[in-house]
Order: structure tokens, then sequence, then C-alpha cells
């Protein structure tokens, strides 16, 4: 990455390899907003696999630093990696706006809800989960579309490696 240069955030919607693309490539960093917007009562949540971690709805208070711990940290990334993903969080876009911090948002095309429920239910997600996410879907996606940051629509069977190599990002 140059010097003085930060990289591009990607808020990126639940399911489409913002952690396999940080795990992957390393001028990609991925990170996880739930240690940073919560507090959670029992330890072993600080340790538990994050997917797991996003099925606790007991004992978890809202972490007072939220957002600007989150935003700090990923700024901090921004100088060592060319993108950052995160979750397409709206209080924390609403922050990346009020501070004029660029983003661009990926999505996938909105006929695929039932792959993504059926990919959520496999990557060891809820049944409460899933149906939230299958009655809120429409209302996210119609939000996110609505938005004026530039978009990465992912078509389908894409994920945000394959969109991002489809549009000429260098990964490595």
């Amino acid at each position: 990455m140059e010097e003085n240069r930060l990289g591009m955030i990607i808020c990126g919607f639940s399911g489409i390899g913002k952690t396999t693309l940080g795990k992957k490539y390393q001028n990609v960093a991925e990170i996880g907003q739930s240690l940073f917007r919560n507090i959670y009562l029992d330890k072993s949540a600080y340790t538990m696999d994050r997917e797991h971690r996003k099925n606790i709805r007991d004992g978890v208070l809202p972490n007072p630093e939220w957002p600007m711990n989150y935003v700090n940290k990923i700024n901090e990334l921004r100088k060592t990696h060319d993108i950052v993903c995160v979750f397409t969080d709206p209080e924390l876009m609403e922050t990346f706006q009020k501070l004029e911090v660029p983003f661009v948002i990926a999505l996938p095309d909105k006929s695929r809800k039932e792959e993504f429920i059926n990919h959520f239910r496999e990557r060891g997600q809820d049944e409460i989960f899933c149906k939230e996410a299958r009655e809120a879907w429409d209302r996210r996606i119609d939000r996110l579309l609505a938005m004026n940051e530039d978009k990465i629509i992912l078509k389908e069977g894409e994920y945000l490696e394959d969109a991002l190599l489809r549009l000429w990002y260098h990964l490595y």
C-alpha cells in the first residue's frame, strides 16, 4: 500500500464473504463489530466464534463508546490495508457520512434472498436470526440501494471476492 494513502472501506451485507476475503488476502482487513458494539457479561463470549456470538441475546450491554471506537479501529486499518470490510450497519454508515469518511456498499442482488437465508443457516446462524433476516431482507436491501454511496451489486452465485476481481481490484 502506498504511503499516506488510506484504504477503501467496504460496508458489506451479511454473508457476502467479508470474513473469507479478509482471511485470504494480506491487503484486505475484515473486522467484526460485535466486540466493539457490545459488552458481554459472560466472558466466554469474547473467545467464542464470531458467528456463534451473533446468537447471544442475554447478558449483552451496549458499549457506550460505539460507534467511534469502531470507526477509530477502521481508520487505523485503512493505513495498512487497501480494503477494510465491515458490516452495513446503519448507525456506522451514518457516522461515516457525518465524518465525511468515504465508503462503498456491497450487497447481493435482491433476488438472492433464499440463497442467503440458506447460507446464514449453513454458517451457524440460529432460526431466530434467519427468520429476522428473511422478514427484513427487502427493507434492508431497499435502504442500501437508496443511499448515495457507490455500490457493488453481487450477481447470482457471486461473493465479494468474485465481484472485486470482476471489477479489477488488485487483491494479494
